[in-house]
């Protein structure tokens, strides 16, 4: 089921409803995988609220091979991280090439674009926004 999200295959699952997805980590807790467009998910990993009225929102991100998603609305603020993959993101206009390890901002109102340049992509994002 994962695979065929990601490679934007005709599934039960539309934007923003949960996947019966999960992914490994130590606490051994499930985190769900949802679909935000075709060939990207994300799964909310930890969320607090950081000081009154300000959230932070932890997410994991994946991206199909070869798949572009558009237009990806931000609450606030949100650092991201190539944590895997190659990746070209599109804010403000400007395209940039992006490899793992490498980290960029997307502002409040903004928009971007991510579109895998060859495998599947792996990111990691950090949103501070209103709650």
């Amino acid at each position: 089921m994962l695979l065929g999200l990601l490679l934007g295959e005709r599934t039960p699952v539309s934007a923003g409803e949960s996947a019966a997805l999960s992914q490994s980590n130590p606490t051994g807790r499930t985190i769900p995988y949802e679909s935000v467009a075709a060939g990207l998910l994300r799964s909310r990993t930890f969320a607090t609220e950081a000081l009154p009225g300000v959230e932070v929102e932890i997410q994991d991100l994946i991206l199909g091979p070869g798949k572009s998603a558009r237009e990806i609305p931000v609450p606030g603020v949100e650092v991201l991280e190539l944590k895997s993959g190659e990746v070209e993101t599109t804010i403000g206009g400007q395209t940039l090439r992006r490899r793992p390890g490498n980290y960029w901002v997307v502002r409040p109102g903004q928009k971007y674009s991510l579109k895998s340049l060859g495998g599947m992509a792996v990111l990691h994002a950090f949103i501070f926004g209103p709650r």
